[in-house]
């Protein structure tokens, strides 16, 4: 096993409504494997000026991260993107690829990217503009926040009650802006791994949205789709 200097940092991002504690167990795992983890969290999760929480001021938040430990620290960075967070974790990819940093004669950089049931949208596409055809009738709308019912049911269904009951706790509004703003980048045509993990039990993001997505991709030769 590679000495914990020489493996990549792990950099999570959460998805919508949800904060960085989602990323608590598996980060607390990762830790007795000598894996350095982070996670993001996002100001348009819980923000209380949604109006000026678009997506982008998430991938500015994902975008330092990076910097800090790439530009500045010269790490390895594993990008994990969970379910919204894969539309500003997209847009913060782009210059900080390994292959990149090395061909400017960098050091660090992204060796890949995880997508765990995560949105992918095309350059010029918002996370509603992907989402269009499907019906989210746990998903309303109040003012300028979009909210969830019963997280309990459809984020910690394969959880214990008590643990469930933990986390829905932490749910907090989203931003209605950060699901109308479109893509500026996207990591498609970068050379970089990518890697995505569907879920079949997934209740906010079905397996059949999953598979939508990923099939639109499949033709990239750097995508391996994993079930």
């Amino acid at each position: 096993m590679p000495a914990p200097d020489l493996k990549p940092i792990i950099v999570c991002v959460h998805g919508a409504w949800q904060d960085t504690s989602c990323f608590d167990i598996i980060r607390a795992q990762l830790s007795t494997y000598d894996y350095r983890s982070t996670a993001v969290p996002l100001p348009s999760t819980g923000a209380s000026n949604p109006s000026q929480q678009t997506h982008l001021e998430d991938v500015i938040a994902i975008r330092n991260t990076l910097e800090q430990l790439i530009l500045v620290g010269e790490k390895d960075v594993l990008l994990v993107l969970h379910s919204y967070g894969g539309v500003p974790g997209c847009g913060a990819i782009k210059g900080l690829e390994k292959s990149t940093r090395k061909s400017i004669g960098g050091r660090g950089g992204i060796i890949g990217c995880v997508f765990i049931a995560a949105i992918l949208p095309l350059k010029r596409q918002s996370l509603s503009d992907v989402l269009k055809d499907w019906e989210f009738p746990y998903m309303t709308v109040e003012g300028d926040y979009v909210k969830i019912s019963s997280p309990e049911y459809h984020f910690y269904n394969d959880l214990p009650p008590a643990m469930a009951d933990h986390y829905s706790s932490k749910i907090r509004s989203q931003s209605k802006f950060s699901f109308a703003s479109k893509a500026e980048s996207v990591p498609w045509d970068l050379t970089l791994p990518l890697t995505y993990l569907v879920c079949n039990n997934d209740r906010i993001l079905p397996i059949d949205i999953q598979d939508a997505m990923i099939d639109r991709l499949l033709s990239k030769d750097s995508f391996l789709s994993e079930k």
